[in-house]
Order: C-alpha cells, then structure tokens, then sequence
C-alpha cells in the first residue's frame, strides 16, 4: 500500500497504480477508499483517452464485477461469496446502497462500449429499485430502448451474472424488466415516457411507414398511444 501511494503521487497522470490500489482496497475489505480512487483514475484517463483506454476498460471491469456481486446476492438472498474465475480470492459482495450508488455512478463514467453502457444501465437499474426508488429504476431502461445500438446489445455477450434470460437482446430484457417494475408500482412513472411516445407520433408524417410505427412501438412497448 505504502509502495502504490508512493507510485500514484510520482505519477499523477498513470492510471496504473490507482487502479492496483483500487484492486487492493476491495480485496483488503476498504472498499470505502474506491469512489475516491475511481475519480482519479478516471481524471487520469481522461487526461489522455486514446493512450488510457486499457485502463478505462479495466476500471470499468472491476467497479462492474462488484455490482454483479452485490445484485446477484441481493437477489439471492445469498450471503455467498462468489469466486472469483481464474484466482484464488473470493469477492464478498458489498451490501452499503450508499457505497454501490457510488460505485455506479463512477461505473457509468468508465463505460464507452455499447455493451459497458448497457451493463451500466440494468445495473443502475437494479440499484435504484434496491433503494425503493422504482420511478429512477423505471426511467433507466427506456435509454436503452430509445438508442438502437443499446438495444441490440447481445445480451449472452454482457458479463451480467444473474441476469439470464432466454431473452438474447438487451432491448427485450429491457422490456421484460420494465413489465416486472410497472406491474409492481403500476404505470404512473411511466407518464413521461407515454408523454414521449406521443410526440414521436405525432411528429411522424400523415401516412406514416409500419416500419416507423413498429419503431416507436418498440422504444415505448407500455406507452398506450405506441400500441400496435
């Protein structure tokens, strides 16, 4: 530890060390060190984006890693550990809401893929419904509805343990949850997004296409103005 706060205060700009410190907090049980360490990470990352990606796709791996871990526990109602693949260590899921909101924030920072922003949007998804906020649990998975190559995303391509589903796409496992959440809460936070199917309707031509119907449909599949 002395040895990596020696390396991050030589090399402000190297991401490296603060991401073995990063490694090091969780595996040492102080995983209340890493928002603040993400932040430098990503600081550092930021400074130069081409050169740092390696490094942006590791830190988004860790912070993803401890997510799933603590969601598949939660789901579970497992106290577990869950292994981790290929080393000796375990990861004993975190179970502080507070810490892991923070965790996804930095996480959604991290992700540059389709697949990393679509990982980071089920995940805020399901920690916002942990924290019995299911309008903010509802309202992240329709982005992943309204951009295409989000909701294309191969879902057997995602490392989103516990999240299997004979659905493949990360659009139809967007909907699935969707219909689980409003059939909980019922469909007054989904006003805004009825409100947003509307519009679109209203914007398409006077003979518009199935195809552009279908679309709309399918980005706003409980909006009742979006029905086919």
């Amino acid at each position: 530890r002395t040895v990596l706060t020696a390396r991050m205060d030589a090399q402000p700009a190297d991401p490296l060390p603060v991401l073995a410190f990063i490694e090091l907090a969780f595996t040492q049980n102080e995983p209340a060190l890493v928002p603040d360490l993400a932040d430098r990470a990503l600081r550092a990352i930021a400074k130069d984006p081409s050169a740092q990606s390696p490094a942006r796709d590791r830190l988004f791996r860790i912070l993803a890693k401890q997510l799933a871990a603590a969601r598949v526990a939660a789901q579970t109602n497992s106290p577990a550990e869950l292994a981790n693949p290929g080393a000796a260590n375990v990861i004993k899921p975190l179970t502080d809401l507070a810490l892991l909101s923070q965790l996804e924030k930095r996480l959604a920072l991290a992700a540059e893929s389709t697949g990393e922003r679509v990982t980071a949007l089920f995940e805020r998804s399901w920690l916002q419904d942990a924290q019995q906020k299911p309008s903010a649990s509802i309202e992240a998975l329709p982005e992943i509805l309204a951009d295409d190559s989000l909701a294309t995303v191969d879902m057997t391509r995602l490392e989103l343990p516990g999240m299997g589903s004979d659905r493949t796409t990360a659009g139809d496992v967007a909907t699935s949850q969707l219909a689980t959440l409003l059939t909980k809460t019922g469909p007054a936070p989904y006003a805004l997004f009825d409100e947003e199917a509307q519009r679109a309707l209203a914007a398409l031509p006077a003979q518009p296409t199935y195809a552009q119907l279908a679309r709309i449909s399918r980005q706003y599949p409980f909006a009742a103005s979006a029905t086919l």
